[in-house]
Protein backbone atom coordinates (compact mmCIF):
# COMPACT_ATOMS: atom_id res chain seq x y z
CA UNK A 1 0.00 0.00 0.00
CA UNK A 2 1.51 3.29 -1.04
CA UNK A 3 -0.57 5.68 0.17
CA UNK A 4 -1.83 6.92 -2.94
CA UNK A 5 -4.47 6.65 -5.89
CA UNK A 6 -7.33 8.06 -7.17
CA UNK A 7 -9.39 6.79 -4.02
CA UNK A 8 -6.96 8.03 -1.07
CA UNK A 9 -7.33 11.51 0.65
CA UNK A 10 -5.75 12.91 3.56
CA UNK A 11 -7.88 16.00 5.38
CA UNK A 12 -6.40 18.04 8.02
CA UNK A 13 -9.29 19.60 10.38
CA UNK A 14 -10.03 21.36 13.51
CA UNK A 15 -11.30 19.44 16.65
CA UNK A 16 -13.64 21.18 18.49
CA UNK A 17 -11.18 21.30 21.90
CA UNK A 18 -9.28 23.82 19.22
CA UNK A 19 -6.48 21.05 17.87
CA UNK A 20 -5.88 19.80 14.81
CA UNK A 21 -5.10 16.51 13.21
CA UNK A 22 -5.24 14.86 10.14
CA UNK A 23 -6.97 11.57 8.79
CA UNK A 24 -6.17 9.52 5.62
CA UNK A 25 -8.73 7.63 4.27
CA UNK A 26 -8.96 5.23 1.25
CA UNK A 27 -11.80 3.35 -0.39
CA UNK A 28 -11.15 0.00 -1.75
CA UNK A 29 -14.54 -1.54 -3.46
CA UNK A 30 -17.21 -1.25 -0.85
CA UNK A 31 -14.70 -1.14 2.32
CA UNK A 32 -13.45 2.44 3.84
CA UNK A 33 -10.10 2.40 6.06
CA UNK A 34 -9.59 5.67 7.50
CA UNK A 35 -6.23 6.10 9.68
CA UNK A 36 -6.07 9.25 11.95
CA UNK A 37 -2.72 10.89 13.36
CA UNK A 38 -1.77 9.64 16.54
CA UNK A 39 -0.71 13.51 17.24
CA UNK A 40 -2.89 16.43 17.88
CA UNK A 41 -1.34 19.80 16.45
CA UNK A 42 -1.58 23.47 17.44
CA UNK A 43 -1.82 25.14 13.74
CA UNK A 44 -3.38 23.64 10.52
CA UNK A 45 -0.17 24.39 9.03
CA UNK A 46 1.73 21.91 11.61
CA UNK A 47 -0.55 19.14 10.88
CA UNK A 48 -0.26 19.77 6.89
CA UNK A 49 3.32 19.45 7.15
CA UNK A 50 2.88 16.29 9.26
CA UNK A 51 0.51 14.37 6.61
CA UNK A 52 2.72 15.32 3.52
CA UNK A 53 5.37 13.51 5.21
CA UNK A 54 3.36 10.57 6.09
CA UNK A 55 1.76 10.38 2.56
CA UNK A 56 3.70 12.64 0.21
CA UNK A 57 2.10 11.46 -3.00
CA UNK A 58 -1.65 12.03 -1.81
CA UNK A 59 -3.34 15.50 -2.26
CA UNK A 60 -3.98 17.37 1.22
CA UNK A 61 -7.13 19.03 2.09
CA UNK A 62 -7.12 21.68 4.67
CA UNK A 63 -11.13 22.66 6.29
CA UNK A 64 -10.60 25.75 7.93
CA UNK A 65 -14.58 26.30 8.49
CA UNK A 66 -14.51 26.15 12.51
CA UNK A 67 -11.61 28.44 12.44
CA UNK A 68 -13.72 31.20 10.21
CA UNK A 69 -17.08 30.53 11.95
CA UNK A 70 -15.25 31.42 15.57
CA UNK A 71 -13.53 34.34 13.65
CA UNK A 72 -16.90 35.58 12.57
CA UNK A 73 -18.37 35.03 15.95
CA UNK A 74 -15.32 37.14 17.64
CA UNK A 75 -15.58 40.16 15.17
CA UNK A 76 -19.69 40.30 15.66
CA UNK A 77 -19.36 40.32 19.63
CA UNK A 78 -16.47 43.21 19.10
CA UNK A 79 -18.51 45.02 17.06
CA UNK A 80 -21.29 44.54 19.60
CA UNK A 81 -19.13 45.78 22.35
CA UNK A 82 -18.16 48.62 20.65
CA UNK A 83 -21.73 49.96 19.73
CA UNK A 84 -22.80 49.68 23.51
CA UNK A 85 -19.27 51.78 24.45
CA UNK A 86 -20.69 54.26 22.04
CA UNK A 87 -23.81 54.73 23.32
CA UNK A 88 -22.34 54.77 26.91
CA UNK A 89 -20.42 57.80 26.03
CA UNK A 90 -23.30 59.43 23.92
CA UNK A 91 -25.56 58.95 26.80
CA UNK A 92 -22.55 60.60 28.90
CA UNK A 93 -22.12 63.69 27.10
CA UNK A 94 -25.59 64.87 27.05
Amino acid sequence: MNGSGPRARVEVYQQPDGYWRWHWTQRADEAETTLVSFRTFDSPSEAEESARKAYPETAVKVHRQRRRRRHRARSALRAAAVMVLVARRLRADR
